[in-house]
């Protein structure tokens, strides 16, 4: 599965984004019971290899882009910095 950033915004080379989304990920893992064979993280997308066990890949999709989201707007809230305060808008997934 691949997923890209809404605008091709490079925002995963903030390191602190980054880590951010990879521990969002592994949260809906865990909580989907996913197998994960692989992932990568670009400056502007994702590329992840699972196989979901207890649920479908569009639900977890679904869950893992809205709690991601979430988790990286709210630190762009907390510390005044990325797309969360300028004029491109917030982070988001496409």
């Amino acid at each position: 599965m691949t997923t890209k950033i809404r605008g091709k915004l490079r925002i995963f080379t903030d390191h602190t984004v980054a880590k951010i989304c990879v521990a969002t990920m592994w949260n809906a893992f865990c909580i989907q019971q996913c197998n994960v064979f692989a992932y990568v993280v670009m400056p502007n997308h994702i590329h992840i290899l699972f196989q979901p066990t207890k649920t479908t890949v569009s639900e977890f999709m679904r869950s893992f882009k809205t709690n991601s989201s979430h988790n990286i707007n709210r630190y762009f809230q907390l510390y005044s910095r990325g797309p969360g305060t300028s004029a491109m808008g917030w982070f988001g997934w496409q």
